[in-house]
């Protein structure tokens, strides 16, 4: 009966994304084939436009790794004019524009993450609601400057590990533009579908 009742608490749980018609892919990737800078983000944006062109296709989008994979990136950072606080740590991902739309995670203010964010322009990052509410709490993070990125934009929360913690702070990047962020880990695609 425990059991039971502790299944259909988390299948209530609200994960912060909208997963009915998606469907995903994991894709390996040789990376040697991309060493030019800028060409592995282009090569996804390519492949997502051509694949946004499938009649049955709604949007598509692409991320390192998928939410409750329960692993990924993660690290430190520091807010330009703040002194640095040991605790400043944050999930890392690494995502194409369409990923939000096709996962339906929100915006909350701000922008999300475009075709013009490329390698040739300047670096910017959107951050989780979990992450303002933790360093932004008095004020508007949009604009803000970390050693990370520009913030153009907070976008909800996703319980990126377990269903039975609260969303952590992430900070999300255009692969576009950061070739570093890649591995021959390879991606995972998403589609939402009619």
């Amino acid at each position: 009966g425990l059991l039971l009742r502790e299944f259909l608490r988390l299948q209530d749980t609200p994960v912060g994304l909208r997963v009915e018609s998606v469907l995903t892919m994991r894709l390996s990737i040789a990376l040697r084939d991309y060493s030019a800078p800028g060409s592995y983000g282009r090569y996804l944006g390519e492949l997502e436009a051509r694949l946004q062109g499938i009649p049955e296709v709604e949007s598509v989008g692409f991320i390192q790794y998928l939410p409750l994979q329960n692993w990924g990136w993660s690290g430190g950072f520091s807010i330009t004019g703040r002194p640095q606080r040991a605790e400043s740590h944050s999930e890392l991902r690494y995502v194409t524009p369409g990923y939000f739309q096709t996962m339906g995670i929100p915006l909350r203010k701000g922008r999300l993450l475009t075709d013009r964010d490329s390698s040739d322009s300047p670096r910017v990052i959107l951050i989780n609601e979990a992450l303002a509410r933790a360093y932004f709490s008095n004020e508007d993070p949009v604009g803000q400057s970390m050693d990370r990125g520009l913030i153009v934009g907070v976008v909800g929360d996703v319980r990126t590990s377990r269903l039975d913690r609260p969303a952590t702070p992430e900070i999300c990047y255009a692969f576009a533009q950061n070739p570093a962020a890649t591995s021959d880990a390879g991606v995972s695609l998403v589609a939402r579908t009619r």
